[in-house]
This record gives structure tokens, sequence and C-alpha cells, in this order.
């Protein structure tokens, strides 16, 4: 979240106001910790990951279109409820698709594609902001890629018979 503080402080919030818009992202996925898991156990992962790439992807289009202080931190909630429910989805996800007995190996590779993930992030609203002059180029672009992930994931395999999400056994 620290490469919004640029986005915030261009949309005229003064820090006090940023720093609020910025803490209401962590409110929200502590709040959303225990029924996100709860949901995991129950749903079938594509319609909870598509769900996160949708919020995601709203989060992004209201940080373009928003500019008072309210849409920001909506903006905010948004993203951090899309990342709740990615977050907390991938790792039955995982176990599901590919079985649970290379599980580890499996989620240590998707562990490092998120942390080369997370670096694209503030890449792209470098490049941004250095030839656009602002950021809603790179905005956009999250947007689209959340909108297609929202997509893609619904065409996610079955889970293994015995691994399909339902009440706690």
């Amino acid at each position: 979240l620290f490469d919004l503080a640029p986005l915030l402080g261009k949309r005229g919030m003064s820090p006090s106001d940023a720093a609020t818009a910025i803490g209401m992202w962590g409110v929200m996925m502590a709040v959303l910790a225990l029924p996100v898991g709860w949901a995991v156990a129950r749903m079938a992962p594509r319609w909870l990951l598509s769900l996160g790439c949708t919020a995601m992807a709203g989060g992004c289009l209201l940080l373009i279109a928003g500019s008072h202080s309210v849409a920001v931190v909506l903006a905010l909630v948004l993203l951090a409820a899309g990342q709740s429910f990615i977050v907390g989805t991938v790792g039955a996800a995982t176990a599901r698709a590919f079985g649970r007995a290379q599980h580890g190996a499996i989620r240590s590779a998707i562990s490092r594609l998120g942390v080369f993930a997370t670096a694209l992030g503030p890449l792209a609203f470098g490049l941004s902001q250095s030839r656009t002059g602002g950021f809603g180029a790179a905005l956009v672009g999250f947007a689209v890629a959340g909108g297609v992930g929202a997509v893609a994931v619904l065409f996610m395999g079955r889970a293994a018979p015995g691994d399909e999400p339902g009440p706690p056994r």
C-alpha cells in the first residue's frame, strides 16, 4: 500500500486523510479473515477467487473515478476485500487443484509468484507516472487484469473426489 501514498497525495488528500484511507485497508483485511475462511470451507474456490478479482477491479476503477475521500476509502476497502478473498482462498484452491501430496512445493512456488507480482504494482505505478504524468494507466491495467482474472478463474477445474468444499466433516 505504500505505493498508493503518491496517488492519494495527487488527489489532494491530507496526510491524515490518506492515513485513514490506508488504515481502512488493514481494518477490512482483519474483519474478513474469519468470514473468508468460513466461505473457503463451504464454497468452490473459483467463485471466491472470482469475487476477489472483481472486488479488486472495482477498487481500481473507483480509484480512477473517485476524487472524494469517501470514494478513496471505499476503493481501498474493495481492494482489501478482494485481497482477502484471493489470499484466503489460494491455499485451499491449490490443494484441491493439485492434491495434497505436493501441496507444500506447489504452495511455495505460488508464494514466490505472489512476491514477484507484489513488486509489479509499484513498478507499474512508477512507469505510469513517468510516462503519462498520472496513475490512471496503471489503474486501468490493474482493473483489466482483475476483470480477466475474474472470468478466467471461473474455468478452473473441479476438485478431486473427497476434496470438495462443504461443511466440516
